[in-house]
């Protein structure tokens, strides 16, 4: 894999390709191919692969994911929740599956999946990926609690920045709604009385 951060698709391509000849059952070669056929563009290739690597290690969640984020590229909305979620079943680890739950729309099983990172190497993704999930979840509050503790390890992370306001305006606005409300029932209840007293 990392010939593809490396951007040097043919050289990956080939070793990819040199690993599934000598094992067609090797998942990482397979996975890898998926890879490169889609930063090429090749998307019904692509397909072919992905639904080969599930078929290959259908225990295997990066196959599931890998599998699920074609299937959205590809428009199957459907199949790529389905994908997502077959994926979560398989990671072991709370973030991955935090991850794939989130992808498959499933936000409150995946808040409590990132609750339970302990890996210090994700925790910082996961405390701001909690609150993505909080917020999906309409829990502004919380969201913010975790914008704002992700921001405690990591000050400059502008998505969590972002969000963090975006949550705030929308507890602001649900708080102006809730007291608009309150004065409403308010003038509603004193019209009542009056028209009470004037009977």
């Amino acid at each position: 894999l990392a010939h593809l951060q490396l951007d040097q698709l043919f050289d990956a391509q080939r070793a990819f390709t040199q690993a599934w000849e000598r094992d067609p059952n090797n998942i990482t070669a397979i996975l890898g191919r998926v890879q490169v056929l889609l930063l090429r563009g090749e998307l019904n290739e692509a397909d072919f692969y992905a639904r080969r690597a599930v078929e290959t290690a259908p225990q295997n969640p990066r196959a599931w994911l890998v599998k699920g984020t074609l299937a959205r590229g590809l428009g199957d909305t459907g199949t790529a929740l389905r994908d997502f979620e077959r994926a979560a079943e398989n990671f072991g680890d709370d973030y991955r599956r935090g991850v794939s739950l989130y992808r498959a729309g499933n936000y409150a099983e995946s808040a409590e999946a990132f609750t339970r990172v302990e890996r210090e190497s994700v925790k910082e993704d996961a405390t701001y990926n909690l609150g993505n999930a909080r917020f999906q979840l309409g829990d502004f509050a919380g969201a913010a609690a975790a914008y704002e503790q992700a921001l405690g390890m990591k000050p400059d992370h502008a998505d969590a920045q972002h969000n963090l306001a975006l949550a705030r305006a929308m507890l602001a606005r649900l708080e102006q709604e809730q007291f608009e409300e309150e004065e409403r029932a308010q003038e509603e209840r004193e019209e009542a009385e009056e028209r009470e007293e004037q009977e």
